[in-house]
């Protein structure tokens, strides 16, 4: 696990949609906006992806006089395998995660190894392939259509405690769409979180950092779904005065499409439930 604590320093990341491959169409539609309280600029663009579903990407450029970011990634991260869809792709990769620990969730399968500092998860396999599908199957079977709250919670713990571990549970949500406490403290003794939206953006990048500016690219989704946090992002503005005018926060996600980004909760986002569903002997 890495913690960092950065104030005013630059920040210069190539922006990429989590490696998702997408389609673009022409920009259907072209508006600007000025927020004169937090000195932020922001536009906005339509974008077709893959498959059709309109996609609102918003691209915000932040002035500020001085910043700080406060950062902490649990490590190794959590793999980001692909399932039959985001629930049970969520399940799968905190289980693949746990597996290090807890060689019986996933038998006659090496979840990867360490070289120098970093960890190099297995590609995916057939052992990962048959948790996915059992998986599913515990969740009700819904295959592309996806699974409840419910559904996600009860096939998780079943398959854990079929394999003779016990799981924990806590809620990790405040009442108006943000995270409580709890939550960085999960992150901070390495416990992935399960996070459910109905709406949610997606970053390859944050902040990318100009003069006396950082600017922001997001893709903004519609619809349900439900992406790992392994850790998160607290940058703070400040303006001339000294004044904290904005404080924004990224959560680092395995985000259910095989690959990984960053989520703002903050903005451009809706929080329905965040969990923990920690394992044990």
């Amino acid at each position: 696990m890495t913690t960092k604590r950065i104030s005013t320093f630059t920040l210069t990341i190539v922006f990429a949609l989590c490696n998702m491959v997408m389609v673009l169409a022409p920009a259907r539609s072209h508006i600007s906006q000025v927020n004169a309280y937090s000195g932020q600029e922001t536009l906005y663009k339509d974008i077709v992806p893959f498959g059709g579903t309109p996609i609102l990407t918003i691209f915000e450029h932040i002035h500020y006089t001085r910043r700080e970011v406060v950062q902490n990634v649990i490590w190794p991260n959590v793999p980001n395998y692909f399932g039959v869809n985001c629930g049970v792709t969520g399940a799968g990769n905190k289980i693949a995660f746990y597996n290090r620990q807890f060689p019986q969730l996933i038998p006659g399968h090496n979840p990867g190894f360490q070289f120098g500092n970093n960890w190099f998860w297995t590609p995916t396999t057939p052992q990962i392939t048959a948790m996915m599908d059992e998986l599913n199957v515990r969740m009700g079977g819904r295959g592309r259509d996806g699974v409840t709250f419910v559904e996600y919670f009860t096939g998780y713990a079943q398959f854990v405690h079929f394999r003779g571990l016990t799981t924990s549970f806590a809620m990790h949500r405040a009442a108006d769409n943000a995270v409580l406490p709890s939550f960085f403290d999960a992150i901070a003794n390495g416990v992935p979180v399960s996070m459910f939206f109905s709406g949610y953006n997606l970053t390859g990048g944050i902040p990318v950092h100009a003069t006396g500016h950082d600017v922001i690219a997001l893709t903004q989704h519609s619809g349900n779904h439900i992406m790992i946090a392994f850790g998160y992002q607290r940058v703070y503005y400040f303006d001339a005065y000294d004044n904290m005018f904005r404080q924004d926060l990224y959560v680092r996600v395995s985000d259910g499409f095989g690959s990984t980004g960053w989520a703002r909760i903050n903005t451009h986002s809706t929080l329905n439930n965040a969990i923990t569903l920690n394992i044990f002997a």
